[in-house]
């Protein structure tokens, strides 16, 4: 699955070394990483290590709780609060973030940050 989001670019997928209950959460970027880091953590007991694969297509990982991630996306659902993605946000423009445009987000580009 992939979500694009004010705190950046992420693909979830389902894949070792997740346990049943848990998600890998990859990013190109490490900076998308550690912003969803840092919002679960203060929503919840959340801490995790952010695991790099330089080697693969998505070079930052982390296992997070399928329960932590669910409340994050229905919290992303219950406060979306714009009404056109591609119109930068100040939150996006804050951190570096492009607009989405042709060429995608900076870290959808393929170069990692």
């Amino acid at each position: 699955m992939w979500i694009y989001t004010k705190l950046g670019f992420f693909s979830i997928v389902h894949k070792p070394p997740c346990k049943k209950d848990q998600l890998l959460v990859r990013t190109r970027c490490r900076q998308d990483l550690e912003a969803l880091s840092k919002k679960l953590s203060q929503a919840s007991d959340f801490t995790e290590e952010i695991i790099e694969a330089p080697d693969s297509d998505y070079a930052y990982r982390m296992v997070v709780p399928r329960s932590v991630l669910a409340l994050f996306v229905a919290d992303l659902m219950k406060n979306l609060d714009y009404a056109n993605f591609r119109v930068p946000s100040p939150i996006m423009i804050d951190s570096g973030m492009m607009h989405i445009s042709n060429a995608g987000m900076p870290c959808m580009s393929g170069k990692r940050k």
